[in-house]
C-alpha cells in the first residue's frame, strides 16, 4: 500500500474526462426538499423578509427525537409529522423519518393511507404507517429500528394530530 511517489490509477477518470460521470447534482429525487441561498440583489444590501407559502399541514406539526443518552447524541430514530384535519379526522398528513436511512425518509405510502383516518383509531393509524415499511430491508444490527420507527412515527402523528 505504498502509493507515495507513484501514479494512482483513477477508476472514474475516463468518466469524468468524457462527461459521463454522474454527480449528486445530476440525481433527481422525487418529493425532495430543496434549499436555496437567498442574497440581496443590491450590493451590501440586507434581506429583510422571505415569503414562504403556507401549507395546510404546517399548522399542526411535531418533531420527536429518540436517542440513547443526551440531547447532543445522534437520533436512533426521529420523526416529523404535520397534520391537517378537523381534530378528529385526518385530511392530509406528512411524515418523515430520520436515523433510519442515508437521508431523511418520507413515508408517502403512509401519508396516502392516512387520508380520512380517524385520529382515535390507533389500529388504523398503525396500519397506515406500516404500509411504508413493507419494503424495509434492515441490517443485522439495526433491525430493531423497524418497529421503533413505526412507534415513533405513530407518536409524532398523534401529537401533531392533537394540535390540528
Amino acid at each position: 500500500m505504498n502509493a507515495i511517489g507513484r501514479p494512482i490509477s483513477r477508476f472514474d477518470g475516463r468518466l469524468k474526462v468524457t462527461g459521463a460521470a454522474r454527480y449528486t447534482a445530476d440525481i433527481s429525487v422525487v418529493d425532495a426538499t430543496h434549499g436555496a441561498i437567498v442574497q440581496s440583489p443590491v450590493a451590501n444590501g440586507r434581506t429583510v423578509s422571505i415569503d414562504v407559502p403556507a401549507c395546510a399541514e404546517g399548522r399542526a406539526s411535531h418533531y420527536l427525537k429518540i436517542r440513547d443518552r443526551q440531547s447532543y447524541e445522534f437520533a436512533l430514530v426521529s420523526a416529523a409529522a404535520a397534520v391537517a384535519g378537523d381534530g378528529r379526522r385526518i385530511r392530509s398528513a406528512r411524515l418523515a423519518l430520520g436515523g433510519v436511512a442515508h437521508k431523511p425518509w418520507r413515508l408517502t405510502a403512509a401519508e396516502a393511507a392516512l387520508r380520512g383516518a380517524l385520529l382515535a383509531d390507533i389500529d388504523a393509524l398503525r396500519s397506515a404507517i406500516a404500509t411504508s415499511f413493507t419494503d424495509a430491508r434492515p441490517l443485522a444490527d439495526n433491525a430493531f429500528k423497524v418497529e421503533l420507527a413505526q412507534r415513533v412515527a405513530l407518536r409524532a402523528l398523534q401529537t401533531a394530530g392533537a394540535r390540528a
